[in-house]
């Protein structure tokens, strides 16, 4: 009896099993048919295809659409009858493949800017979109890489790239081929507009990867549920083991095809943050790299969104460095801070020097004179870059989503909980304000300072033909002097470039083989949060950067000195704009040799 009753579950769990997977295997079918012709119809919009044949083939669309949402039990919306898209609830196609969404009356509307684009490339390489498409995917590449020689116009440039790449997965299916080549599109890229262009398309080609990689999965667990279950119906029952064997493998492919299924589901499934505007947009899309603003913007929610990711990768970065990673800053410094010899052949140790570099009040005295030498300007605060609105009103849940999406496998990283701190705090930080907050004066400002002697350049200087650029906007002032000095702070090689050779060495040392680089931009940068923030709070964050470089480089008092002298050099700035004291001519005892112990100054007063 006890048998029987068994038997008896066995047959009805096969049974279950068996008619869900019938059911799964009709409605794959018609949705692989629904694709089908939606592939079908875009061939005919692209192809100009008559009127007629585009209206039969939306006949046959709609058909296979209504046919896919009655199987998976869903009534398709009355707004939705002669939508030409993949259903977004439940499996889309590959973002990749060609779309004909634009289109809800097809034989009226023009042609998206992508069809155009289509156009173009159509008249310039013959058979591009013809049948033969996918086979001689080799030979149009090597056309439309020749074509990419001639042609000069970048956004046709950035069209023929991403055909190139459509090329290369609808030729052999090599995704890898085709994010590399983007990959090295995008990083020789300088127009922020046309690489985020490129990045949104490195976007859907992982993730049509991904999906690709999961429908091998699902088919592989297809092929052997349908294996076992072969197996199971050819087994005699007096081979009791190879029976429940086959059966057991059956029930595993199919639980396990589940699953997989589900996956497969929700990687298709568009992510819902990319229709919640442009910040949580490229929250998602952004793959963790730098950004670079093209113009002055105050306000930049895309800039935002690329700032956080960037941050988001940086905790793994620093735990790198700590245990026994390399920092090129250090290594730089080891490198120059070497002993010298004098004339005589003597040897001069490389000592860091141990007093103050800069006298602060007598540079705001300097800084007060040059104001009054252009009346015609007159200085003010001005306002800082902030976080946009949609960043600074979706800082928490954007956090959480970030979190999801790392937890999910979707993204990389360790999510940085950045609530509570400004814009221009984790820029200067950073490092990253000449990236994400420039001020449209650097190249200018840049110009004109390389036309100064070798060794040359003084503080005063850069303040006075920034302060003229900057139509005594003191910000952006000191924002476009940091953004000169600290263009790319993270190298080894930073003390070579031209302007570093202008520049004034004004550290302390007993040799000028000190990290000059970074006291430049130290100076201007803690100096322009100095400018902004209470000091007490710049002055914290100025300690903390000093104690945060001894972990990284090593005790520097030179620049401890310049991050603490730079803060209150900041305030100072504030309070000379707050109380216009720079309106009071100079004193006959207010001096303005401010560059202690530098001959080039001791005869300014």
């Amino acid at each position: 009896m006890k048998k029987d009753q068994f038997l008896c579950f066995l047959f009805l769990l096969f049974s279950v099993l068996l008619s869900g997977q019938v059911s799964a295997d009709e409605t794959r079918s018609a949705y692989e048919q629904y694709l089908a012709v939606q592939r079908k119809y875009s061939d005919a919009v692209t192809g100009n295809a008559s009127e007629d044949k585009l209206r039969n083939i939306l006949g046959e669309l709609q058909t296979a659409r209504c046919e896919y949402y009655r199987l998976i039990g869903k009534t398709l919306p009355s707004t939705e009858k002669n939508a030409l898209v993949a259903p977004s609830e439940e499996v889309n196609a590959p973002a990749f493949l060609p779309d004909a969404s634009a289109e809800s009356q097809v034989t009226t509307q023009a042609q998206s800017s992508q069809a155009s684009e289509s156009a173009f490339l159509a008249d310039a390489i013959p058979g591009l979109y013809g049948q033969n498409r996918a086979s001689d995917s080799e030979r149009l590449i090597d056309n439309l890489s020749q074509l990419l020689q001639t042609e000069s116009d970048p956004a046709r440039q950035i069209a023929i790239h991403q055909e190139i790449a459509v090329l290369m997965v609808e030729g052999k299916g090599d995704y890898s081929r085709a994010i590399a080549y983007l990959q090295k599109v995008s990083s020789s890229i300088s127009d922020q507009k046309l690489k985020l262009v490129i990045i949104e398309t490195l976007y859907q080609l992982k993730r049509d990867q991904k999906i690709a990689a999961q429908m091998a999965v699902v088919t592989q667990k297809d092929s052997a549920r349908q294996e076992d279950l072969a197996r199971f119906t050819s087994t005699s029952w007096l081979n009791f083991p190879g029976k429940i064997g086959s059966m057991a493998g059956y029930c595993w492919n199919t639980l396990t095809g589940w699953f997989a299924k589900d996956k497969l589901k929700r990687l298709q499934k568009e992510e819902k943050d990319l229709q919640k505007g442009d910040f949580r947009r490229w929250l998602v899309l952004s793959p963790g790299e730098h950004y670079q603003q093209s113009e002055f913007q105050l306000i930049d929610p895309i800039g935002d969104a690329f700032l956080i990711k960037k941050i988001d990768q940086m905790p793994l970065k620093v735990v790198q460095m700590l245990l026994g990673g390399t920092y090129p800053q250090a290594d730089a410094n080891e490198e120059r801070q070497t002993d010298g010899v004098d004339e005589n052949g003597n040897k001069i140790p490389f000592e860091i020097g141990k007093t103050v570099p800069i006298d602060v009040e007598r540079l705001i005295n300097k800084m007060r004179d040059i104001i009054r030498r252009n009346p015609e300007i007159s200085p003010f605060i001005g306002e800082e870059h902030k976080w946009s609105p949609e960043a600074s009103s979706q800082m928490m849940s954007s956090y959480m989503s970030r979190v999801g999406r790392v937890f999910g496998g979707r993204d990389t990283g360790i999510p940085v909980p950045i609530m509570f701190q400004s814009r221009l705090f984790l820029l200067l930080a950073c490092g990253f304000t000449s990236r994400y907050a420039i001020t449209g004066t650097e190249k200018e400002l840049e110009a004109k300072l390389m036309t100064y002697p070798d060794r040359g350049v003084q503080i005063h200087d850069m303040f006075r033909e920034s302060y003229l650029l900057n139509k005594g906007n003191m910000y952006l002032t000191l924002l476009a002097a940091e953004n000169i000095l600290a263009g790319n702070p993270y190298r080894k090689t930073r003390d070579d470039s031209p302007l570093q050779k202008k520049l004034a060495y004004f550290r302390q040392d007993s040799l000028p083989r000190g990290d000059n680089y970074g006291a430049w931009y130290h100076f201007f940068g803690i100096g322009l949060y100095g400018m902004l923030r209470p000091g007490v709070v710049s002055r914290a964050v100025a300690e903390i950067e000093s104690l945060g470089s001894i972990f990284f480089e090593g005790f520097d008092r030179q620049e401890d000195y310049v991050n603490r002298y730079g803060s209150i050099w900041g305030k100072k700035i504030e309070e000379m704009i707050r109380k216009k004291t720079y309106l009071v001519p100079l004193k006959s005892n207010e001096r303005t040799d401010y560059m202690l112990n530098d001959p080039a100054l001791q005869q300014t007063k």
